[in-house]
């Protein structure tokens, strides 16, 4: 039973009880968390110390057990990334959401990329502490970095074609303008891109030609 207008699925329980609960909750989401690649972390502002969970852990290539410092975990992190990942962790304040990316280096050489997230939250005696989880998104990087190659490569094949030609998507959004074309109406590549096809060719040309368009991206 609810008493002093409590709600939620919590307020019937004593505080060893409500542990024990969120304790066996904890235990049961872990493993659907790992299956997802999903890490979860906590960041203590007053140690400047990390505890990771297993699954971060075996990604950064850390210690099986105790706190890390915050120099432990910055070694694992690229050179490159260190300053901007150290900034976005001190700079969270208690209203905003951590937020970001950056590479580790393994053992063996290979590079990882990894999304942080997290919120501030206030411990005992006021303490602050940071929860979040961490994402592996190595797989993604890859496949956007493969399909921008592609992209790059089928541009420079198309534009030492005579003609003009190009390519919009469903939102008539210029994606590719050949260079003969581009230089018929004085643009430049990177004025182009992204822009709507109204405001590239004028209205007259989208207005004359907009169910033409709509046929052939249907």
């Amino acid at each position: 039973m609810m008493e002093n207008g409590a709600t939620g699925v919590w307020s019937s329980l004593d505080e060893d009880d409500l542990d024990l609960e969120k304790t066996r909750l904890t235990e049961l989401l872990h493993p659907v968390l790992a299956v997802a690649g999903v890490g979860a972390w906590r960041y203590e502002r007053d140690t400047d110390c990390f505890h990771f969970d297993e699954l971060l852990r075996q990604l950064y290539e850390m210690p099986p057990f105790g706190p890390l410092g915050i120099d432990q975990v910055l070694e694992h992190i690229h050179e490159d990334d260190r300053a901007s990942w150290r900034e976005a962790l001190d700079q969270t304040s208690e209203d905003d959401t951590l937020r970001c990316r950056h590479r580790v280096v393994t053992g063996d050489g290979a590079v990882r990329w990894f999304d942080w997230t997290g919120r501030v939250s206030a411990g005992e005696g006021n303490c602050e502490s940071m929860l979040g989880i961490c994402v592996d998104v190595t797989d993604e990087i890859e496949i956007q970095e493969k399909l921008a190659a592609e992209e790059q490569r089928f541009h420079a094949i198309a534009s030492g074609v005579p003609g003009r030609f190009g390519y919009m998507d469903r939102s008539y959004s210029v994606q590719f303008l050949s260079k003969e074309y581009r230089l018929a109406l004085g643009l430049k590549h990177e004025h182009v891109l992204g822009r709507h096809t109204r405001d590239v060719f004028g209205d007259d040309f989208f207005r004359q030609r907009r169910e033409m368009l709509d046929t052939a991206l249907s």
